[in-house]
């Protein structure tokens, strides 16, 4: 009886030791296990892009944030003048309201050089930029059907133009407008008349007895960060935008007409805009809601940085460590080679921390130089490690050939923004079929016999 027993223990050792669909099992559960050191690592690269995020954020905010500019906007007030009679004494008491309407230019033409800069807060950078906008245009004279009514008063020497700038922090020079020949200062702090909140303006004079087109003109300086955009307010609109930013993203309610990207020297964006395209009067008393909802501009769109590029090699670590267990299962049928689960998983786990260093590394000396550093930092530790396993040069030489590739795969993955899925596709294939090229002679109903190497 106890012959009998530990005969059945010996074989199920023996069925232990050399049982490939075990290890398949075994191999299966590790990949499994290794899902918990890659989230953390995720959650890793998550946090630093949300502490990049809070330093952009915060960079900005000393810098000068998005910017949107409007106008030119006429206002001109007048007073509605309205009677009474005294009951008591038959006085005629008059009393006026003060009210406003808003005229927008005919015309308005924009040329924009947006110039990027670098700014940086620890080992942290951002882009902000600074432009120089040169405005023109013109206005038809300010009419209107209540000029002609007998109870208004129009205040011809108390009209308002104002342009609308959300951080007046971004304006860098003093700002001159040429309106109608005369010069005048643009100034902070805008009256409750004005439609646009925050922004700049200055009171000008209109002689009603010689109507005529009003010509205006203006140079800003202005910087801000993340993007630059503007309203067309105009009943015909023209913008023209320029930049060395090699990554133009262009946002809001219109794409450019046309636009020419450089990847070396930048681009350039054109937008004409007419009255037709947005649901917005040339005049009005009542500020209409979607006044500043038909913007449009360009964002300065960081297509990819090192955490970007980290994240995204992140999301092949499963691919990676599927493919070199693979390798190191062919290698186990072919060879007759024993490997435990406990190299597997020590190799798994240096797969691992291969991205701990790239997001590390990355942070100081650049993604590519990074990536270079780390997979050849984990391409010699793995292959010296299986040297001792496989007790063969050869063999980890071939363990070093395939994850030099396999890496050097990821790489091109990451880099080939457009045709990614297409080389991925590709690789995979690839991978495919030199593994089954690799199996093509094994006889799988033939893995019973014992291993030539003892377990390492």
């Amino acid at each position: 009886m106890n012959t009998q027993s530990t005969t059945s223990l010996e074989k199920f050792a023996e069925w232990r030791r050399n049982s490939k669909s075990l290890k398949l099992i075994g191999i299966g559960i590790i990949i499994l296990l290794l899902m918990i050191p890659l989230d953390m690592i995720t959650r890793l690269i998550r946090e630093r892009v949300d502490l990049k995020n809070n330093v952009q954020y915060e960079i900005a905010g000393n810098w000068a944030r998005a910017q949107q500019l409007s106008g030119p906007i006429i206002t001109v007030p007048f007073d509605w003048i309205s009677t009474s009679t005294n009951s008591l004494t038959g006085e005629i008491l008059e009393s006026r309201t003060r009210r406003h309407l808003h005229f927008l230019p005919e015309n308005l033409d924009i040329n924009s050089e947006i110039t990027p800069v670098d700014r940086y807060l620890g080992i942290y950078h951002t882009t902000v930029y600074e432009s120089g906008i040169d405005l023109s245009g013109q206005f038809a004279f300010p009419e209107h059907a209540l000029f002609n009514d007998p109870h208004v008063s129009v205040l011809w020497d108390e009209v308002l133009v104002s342009f609308g700038i959300p951080d007046l922090r971004g304006v860098q020079n003093e700002l001159k407008l040429d309106f109608d020949g005369l010069d005048y200062t643009l100034r902070s702090g805008m009256s409750d008349e004005a439609p646009i909140a925050s922004g700049v303006g200055t009171r000008i004079i209109l002689d009603p007895d010689d109507p005529h087109n009003l010509e205006f003109s203006m140079v800003l300086d202005l910087k801000g960060s993340f993007n630059l955009s503007f309203d067309p307010l105009a009943r015909t609109t023209q913008v023209t935008a320029r930049s060395s930013w090699t990554a133009p993203s262009y946002f809001g309610s219109f794409l450019p007409d046309t636009h020419n990207e450089d990847t070396s020297n930048g681009f350039e964006a054109h937008w004409k805009i007419l009255d037709i395209n947005r649901n917005i009067p040339q005049s009005f008393e009542t500020v209409p809601k979607d006044l500043r909802s038909h913007s449009f501009g360009v964002n300065l769109f960081e297509e990819v940085n090192h955490y970007t590029s980290t994240e995204r090699s992140a999301k092949y670590a499963m691919l990676l460590i599927f493919l070199t267990f693979l390798t190191f299962f062919i290698i186990m049928l072919v060879r007759k080679i024993r490997i435990h689960p406990v190299q597997f998983l020590f190799v798994g786990l240096a797969l691992c921390v291969f991205y701990v260093l790239l997001l590390a590394l990355s942070e100081q000396i650049g993604f590519s130089w990074a990536y270079l550093a780390a997979a050849a930092a984990n391409c010699i530790l793995i292959s010296l490690y299986m040297k001792a396993a496989f007790k063969s040069s050869g063999l980890a030489a071939i363990v070093m050939l395939v994850t030099s590739l396999l890496y050097l795969f990821i790489y091109i993955i990451i880099q080939l923004a457009n045709y990614s899925l297409l080389a991925g596709s590709i690789g995979l294939f690839a991978a495919l079929a030199i593994m089954m090229f690799a199996s093509r002679n094994m006889d799988w109903y033939a893995l019973r016999s014992e291993p030539q190497t003892a377990e390492v």
